[in-house]
């Protein structure tokens, strides 16, 4: 009897080792056979299979004055009120006890920090389920340890639950772990949440693990289309996925590649960083640099309109020395006594030498270099200056200009020079459209006062601008014109001048119509 006891007991240890060595499944060896109960974990219970091996109370009261061997998990017995009958050395050592005295006879509850899963726990027994969860268990000095319980109630003698068998695993250290991987995880989250550029972890087979926010917000796309997918799927730039695999393979170091790709509706300009983590993973930084590029670009076109603004002056320079001589001898050769013909000739030289003049100074106006000043401005003075310095090319591409100009504008504070060039631009552009579409055309520019606003109104009879075209024609770069033939900054800068005088301007345009662009200013006297 005192074998079969010991076997018992035995077997009772062994089931906590069994337990924890296969997740989800709950083992109970009694005797020499060993039944299996197929249960859950987390709180969850399942009826013991049929066939349990059964013990008598006695006989499981009797097991304590036999002490097993200590066990990887504490074991405990109890009687179906939950009064602890046994337990054995693993026990008291989880709970630093110094004997059996401080356990027995008291109930299970006492040594958990959680009672109120004791009735969840009694439940269970009474259907004679294994209940399985972790708990906070309670030391005799007060201090607290995450522990897992499995509850397994035996059967006696006449078929009912007669004892519960408790198996306790220390699991504070497995419960440290998984909080510094959540407090990790959540770094990480936080950290892909607010990093401002696009931002992909890749393994070793360039698979996407981890995005950062900013990467689904740049390339307009969720998780599940990213998570697990090759990079090259993701963003088909051949160039891409070479420079990652030869960083992932050690032929290159951490280095940097721009190419173009499309986002949505739009060609962006990218630029990679790709940079080693650890063997087989590597982060990719993906900046988008359009909007730098395009400040680059525009900073280049500018010095150079600066330069042939500066070559334009140098040229004028050149020909007013031969003008002046022009002047001077046709004013000589019209007092000398002649025919009525050869007068006639002499005024003609004279008359024409003098409006070259003015052009060229009108040129040396424009391109000179002047500091942005706004002072009290006529408008409709504006309007007819930059219409001289473009008459001829009117002339010759027949296109008629009807102005109706407000005569009794008044003044207002504006840059004369800026919005010449505002003027000029949206003027050349009408030209353009015009002379591409039939070859001439007619402009019509009109000035009148709307309350405390000047409006200048231009519109022309050439193509029109398409209603997809129309939001972005002040876009920097955007142009419709043929490669070599517009820089796509005129109405970009246009706007910006405009709006620094506090001012608006937009389109109105049909497709196959014309165009009417408007710029409306503040009166302002200072």
């Amino acid at each position: 009897m005192k074998t079969q006891l010991r076997q018992k007991v035995k077997a009772i240890d062994s089931y906590g080792a069994k337990f924890q060595e296969l997740d989800g499944e709950h083992w109970l060896n009694l005797k020499n056979g060993v039944e299996k109960h197929k249960g859950t974990r987390g709180n969850k219970t399942q009826p013991m299979l049929s066939g349990c091996q059964t013990v008598g109370v006695n006989e499981a009261c009797k097991i304590g004055d036999k002490a097993p061997t200590p066990s990887t998990n504490a074991i405990a017995m109890a009687d179906l009120g939950g009064k602890i009958k046994y337990v054995d050395t693993s026990f008291l050592t989880l709970w630093r006890c110094d004997n059996e005295q401080e356990v027995l006879g008291k109930s299970i509850v006492e040594f958990l920090e959680m009672p109120e899963t004791a009735a969840e726990i009694m439940k269970a027994v009474s259907q004679e389920s294994v209940w399985v969860g972790d708990l906070i268990g309670k030391r005799k000095d007060s201090s607290l340890f995450d522990v897992h319980l499995s509850v397994n109630p035996v059967k006696g003698a006449d078929g009912q639950p007669a004892i519960i068998i408790a198996s306790f695993v220390d699991v504070t250290e497995r419960k440290q772990i998984e909080a510094e991987l959540k407090a990790q995880i959540s770094l990480t989250d936080r950290i892909l949440a607010v990093v401002p550029n696009a931002a992909l972890v890749l393994d070793g087979n360039l698979k996407v693990i981890l995005a950062s926010k900013a990467f689904y917000d740049t390339f307009g796309t969720i998780e599940r289309h990213v998570i697990g997918e090759p990079i090259y799927n993701i963003i088909p730039v051949v160039e891409l996925s070479k420079k990652i695999s030869k960083v992932l393979q050690g032929k290159e170091s951490a280095g940097e590649l721009e190419f173009r790709h499309r986002l949505g509706t739009l060609d962006r300009i990218l630029v990679s960083s790709v940079i080693p983590v650890r063997r087989g993973e590597l982060l990719l930084f993906l900046r988008d640099v359009t909007d730098e590029r395009e400040r680059q670009e525009r900073l280049y076109l500018t010095d150079r309109l600066a330069s042939i603004g500066e070559m334009m002056s140098g040229v004028a320079h050149e020909l007013n020395n031969p003008l002046t001589s022009i002047i001077g001898l046709s004013e000589v050769l019209m007092e000398e006594d002649m025919s009525s013909e050869a007068r006639e000739d002499a005024e003609a030289i004279y008359s024409q030498a003098q409006r070259t003049a003015g052009i060229i100074r009108k040129l040396l106006t424009f391109a000179r270099k002047h500091p942005p000043v706004k002072q009290l401005t006529q408008i409709n003075g504006i309007v007819q200056d930059v219409l001289s310095l473009r008459s001829y090319v009117h002339r010759v591409n027949n296109i008629q200009v009807n102005t109706y100009l407000d005569a009794s504008l008044p003044e207002t504070m504006a840059d004369y020079f800026q919005m010449q060039q505002v003027f000029l631009n949206i003027i050349l552009n009408a030209e353009t459209a015009m002379v591409d579409t039939h070859g001439k055309g007619t402009l019509t520019i009109t000035t009148r006062r709307l309350n405390n606003t000047i409006s200048i109104t231009f519109t022309d009879d050439g193509s029109g601008i398409s209603k997809e075209n129309l939001p972005r024609i002040f876009d920097p770069f955007f142009t419709t014109k043929e490669v070599g033939k517009g820089t796509g900054l005129g109405l970009s800068i246009c706007y910006g001048i405009v709006t620094a005088h506090g001012g608006k301007i937009y389109a109105k345009s049909k497709l196959g119509v014309g165009a009417t662009f408007v710029v409306d200013l503040p009166i302002r006297i200072r």
